[in-house]
């Protein structure tokens, strides 16, 4: 790119034109406008006199400037002019560009504006033929493929979205150290928060040469772990960058007694600029606060918006069996007040005698040793446990000093007990008072702090056996067991060797005590029969659902478990991304925030250029100049022939307005005379034109992905696909047409609205794809829905509902049952016919079968988009699970185009066994 003071020229050869213009200014000279011959009879007589005055012989001065000035600007609109603002990206260093993208949640919100900003960067590094490398600081490639024509970027800048995690910079650090040499500029696409390890990063960028960070304009909003205090659930926000006071909303979203997913309660956070951290409140009762699944805000959407809970939020009920008589010893003796106390914070406590208790099916029993246990109920105790409760059962005097146990009391156990106590320290025992080990990896309890100062003074022995280790919850420093389990059924068992007050021990209280019931409360329910350990502790926690940048939730399948270290850590990364991940009956949240005072503004030195917003800082006005010449040649040829004396004034001035009001068009492109012809002569798929480059050039290499799968497989022959716009484009001939919904579409003319709807009434089908797996994540209805529905309302959409599994649409050519895309989601069609084909099945707009609209959120476009090398331009899920998901993609795309094709011809193919069943009879 030639830079000339704040002027730049992507095609600065053109501009050699310029020496033409003095040979065009002496030829124009002497070339005058031609005369208007008009035949008069009695100019005959003036035959052989002489004419003493002169003619020119040069075109007027004026004219010859406007020929110049036209000429000039076509010259000046071919090198591509561009406006160079204050602070523009330049490349004129002669060193490579080095295109670092952060690609956390940070930027989901704004991730379109970003790659349109990565575009345009592109794009100057290939007018200028400067090479570049692109690297996305949460995703970094094994090996670094070198720095490389900008134009091969381009082409693949449409695959690269981002991560739900942030990225590490003492990893990225070493990744350009090991693998990138000598100098380099940098051009920082910056999310608007630091990262760990951000700073060491930008000293080495530094060190290898210039950077530049574009950072964005735009806040980002984070969401923190919630907290209970009294009766309210308090969750904290955070926003970074932000410049102006805004409102934000913040639901509680979980399920309704009906089970279907939705907002609980919603609440609106009131934020200032450069103020602490604003703090949503829900009051709930119980019984909704149970049903949360997880805290969103609307407002800049994205992974670090939205807050799981799994069981961090669950109040379970726990029933503490004191009978009606009085308390053992004073209120600070008794085992019940301190389990009172232990226990409240985190649960529903209910106390009454043990009958009473099981009646009210609570999750967690708890039995002091002075807890009565009537002979009565053992057995429905016993049963109670075995189908999924938790029995928490506490040592003392009492069971020390017991003899053999009732009758079937000794199933309620999980080791078997020595008679007696063992005393630790005082004047008759020759050993001293006892500390707790730290928890095993295999312990409910790892992760919690053993601290300074508990002790035990006395407990309850266990008999040894060979499953006594297995048992073993926790341990004293000499590995004497002081909290044992075992499974009973679906349920579990746990006794405490020590009473639940302060006569054994100093544990009950400590804050370690409440901690350790409620992992025990939180535990309760949902456990395998023959587990030994309460939650399945040392066995991979397993993904069940994953929450994508975006902040979309979606089920987690074939994804290979992770270690209990990576849960315990809790830091969203690639080996562990942000989701619900389960281990035997617990559930865990991993969220893309771990930590809220981590976000904040990054920190930039001084010698780093920040420019905010995602524009370059460069302004193309190529359109601009050569409209201004074509109007320039326009007035000149109006005056040429006006001098000539061929035009009359009023119809050249009316020709000139016509011209100069016809200029600027209609602003997108309809469809050409060979893609209308195509279109009748070939069987064609159409995409509809949404304005945004980028989006249109996936539909189209996902549309010509598919045509080469059918080509493939099939016996359709596709030509290339075509965009249309349904206001302007004739589309009657296209058998489907694929529309990615955006929020920044075109707006549906009236003229759109009768050309769709009559394009549904004749046998057309329309694919919607909203691209944000509409049925299956978030609560939260996206922009892109929203359009849908805005743009579903005017043409007389159908009752829909999802494809049964007896739908032409499941079996047109490959029999499937899902329809999956980039993203898996369910799909809805038009309720037209049942399997059996009964009478007024048939829907009021299908024609042949066919269901007018298919709509969905799976962003089939991406899966099928192929390049020119027919190499897949998206990744779709990892590894082979994602290439059978891709596979299936391609199916359901064959399936769906067979459906359009082929009408009720492939529904009375369901129909064969009984046709030829009614021909036997």
């Amino acid at each position: 790119m030639l830079i000339l003071g704040p002027i730049g020229f992507a095609a600065p050869l053109v501009l050699l034109g310029f020496l033409a213009l003095p040979l065009l200014w002496m030829l124009l000279r002497t070339l005058p406008p031609p005369a208007r011959q008009q035949w008069f009879p009695p100019v005959a007589l003036l035959f052989g006199l002489k004419d003493d005055e002169s003619e020119t012989r040069t075109i007027p001065l004026w004219l010859r400037i406007l020929r110049m000035l036209a000429i000039a600007g076509v010259i000046i609109g071919f090198s591509d002019p561009v406006y160079l603002e204050e602070g523009h990206i330049r490349q004129d260093s002669g060193r490579p560009a080095l295109l670092l993208v952060d690609g956390s949640w940070a930027g989901a919100a704004g991730w379109q504006e970003k790659q349109d900003a990565i575009e345009e960067i592109l794009e100057q590094f290939r007018s200028s033929r400067s090479p570049v490398a692109l690297l996305v600081a949460t995703d970094l490639p094994r090996e670094f493929s070198g720095f490389r024509e900008a134009g091969e970027w381009i082409e693949q800048l449409a695959g690269i979205s981002p991560n739900p995690w942030l990225a590490d910079g003492r990893q990225v650090r070493d990744w350009i150290e090991s693998r990138i040499e000598g100098q380099f500029d940098t051009w920082w696409i910056s999310d608007g928060i630091g990262f760990p390890g951000q700073d060491e990063l930008i000293d080495l960028v530094n060190e290898r040469g210039g950077t530049t960070v574009i950072a964005p304009a735009d806040p980002v909003i984070a969401l923190g772990r919630p907290d209970i205090e009294a009766a309210a659930v308090r969750v904290p926000l955070r926003v970074a960058g932000l410049g102006e006071t805004r409102t934000v909303t913040v639901q509680a979203v979980g399920r309704d007694p009906a089970g279907n997913r939705g907002t609980l309660q919603a609440a609106e956070v009131r934020l200032e600029p450069g103020g602490k951290d604003a703090v949503a409140e829900f009051r709930l009762p119980m019984q909704l606060r149970n049903r949360i699944e997880s805290f969103e805000s609307g407002s800049m959407r994205s992974a670090g918006s939205v807050v799981l809970v799994a069981d961090s939020l669950l109040q379970r009920r726990v029933g503490l069996v004191t009978g009606r008589g009085p308390e053992e010893g004073g209120t600070l003796l008794s085992s019940f007040h301190y389990l009172r106390r232990a226990v409240s914070p985190f649960a529903e406590l209910i106390e009454d005698g043990l009958e009473e208790i099981l009646q009210r099916n609570p999750d967690v029993i708890l039995l002091a040793d002075a807890s009565p246990l009537p002979i009565t109920a053992i057995d429905e105790l016993g049963e109670w446990v075995g189908n999924g409760g938790l029995l928490v059962r506490f040592a003392g005097p009492r069971l020390a000093a017991g003899s053999s146990p009732p009758r079937g009391i000794e199933d309620l156990f999980p080791v078997r007990l020595r008679l007696g106590s063992r005393v630790l320290g005082g004047a008759m025992s020759w050993d001293t008072e006892k500390t707790l080990k730290e928890f095993d990896s295999r312990s409910p309890f790892h992760g919690l702090e053993v601290g300074y100062g508990i002790t035990v003074r006395r407990q309850v022995l266990a008999q040894p056996g060979p499953e006594l280790f297995d048992r073993t919850l926790a341990e004293l420093e000499d590995g004497t067991p002081l909290v044992t389990g075992a499974s009973m059924g679906s349920g579990q068992i746990v006794l405490f060797h020590i009473p639940a007050n302060a006569e054994w021990s100093n544990l009950p209280l400590s804050g370690l005590f409440l901690r350790m019931l409620e992992r025990l409360a939180l535990s309760a329910g949902g456990l395998s029969s023959g587990e030994a350990r309460i939650d399945g502790t040392g066995q991979p926690w397993v993904p069940e659902s994953l929450i994508d940048a975006f902040g979309v939730l979606r089920p987690a399948e074939g994804e290979a478990g992770v270690p209990e270290d990576l849960i315990l850590g809790g830091r969203a990364s690639s080996e562990l991304p942000p989701g619900l991940y389960r281990s035997g009956g617990r559930l865990a949240a991993i969220n893309a925030v771990d930590d809220l005072a981590s976000i904040a503004d990054p920190a930039w030195p001084a010698n780093v250029q920040v420019r905010f917003g995602t524009e370059s800082g460069a302004f193309a006005f190529k359109g601009e100049i050569l409209a201004l010449a074509v109007i320039l040649f326009l007035i000149e040829a109006w005056a040429t022939f006006r001098i000539g004396g061929r035009l009359a004034t009023r119809p050249a001035a009316v020709a000139l307005a016509a011209g100069l009001l016809a200029f600027p068009g209609s602003g997108e492109a309809q469809l050409s005379d060979r893609q209308a012809i195509s279109a009748v002569r070939d069987t064609v798929l159409a995409y509809v034109v949404t304005g945004d480059s980028s989006l249109d050039r996936v539909s189209r290499a996902g549309l010509l992905g598919l045509s080469r799968i059918l080509e493939n497989r099939t016996t359709v022959e596709l030509a290339e696909p075509v965009g249309v716009d349904p206001g302007d484009d004739i589309i009657a001939m296209f058998p489907l047409v694929y529309w990615p919904v955006t929020p920044a579409g075109p707006e549906l003319s009236e003229n759109a609205r009768r050309n769709l709807q009559n394009y549904l009434k004749t046998g057309g089908m329309i694919l919607f794809d909203t691209r944000d797996a509409l049925v299956g994540g978030s609560s939260a209805v996206s922009s892109n829905s929203e359009r849908l529905f805005e743009i579903a309302d005017p043409l007389g959409i159908p009752a829909l509902g999802n494809p049964g599994p007896d739908h032409t649409l499941t079996r047109s050519f490959y029999l499937i049952n899902q329809f999956p895309g980039r993203y898996e989601g369910d799909i809805w069609v038009e309720h037209a016919y049942t399997a059996r084909g009964d009478p007024g099945q048939f829907g009021a707009t299908s024609v042949d079968g066919v269901t007018p609209v298919v709509i969905g959120g799976n962003d089939w476009a991406s899966a099928w988009a192929v390049n020119d090398n027919g190499t897949a331009m998206f990744a779709v899920g990892a590894g082979e699970t994602g290439n059978w998901q891709r596979e299936l993609a391609y199916r359901f795309g064959v399936n769906l185009v067979m459906h359009a094709l082929t009408g009720n011809y492939k529904l009375d193919q369901l129909h064969v066994d009984a046709l030829v069943s009614m021909q036997d009879n």
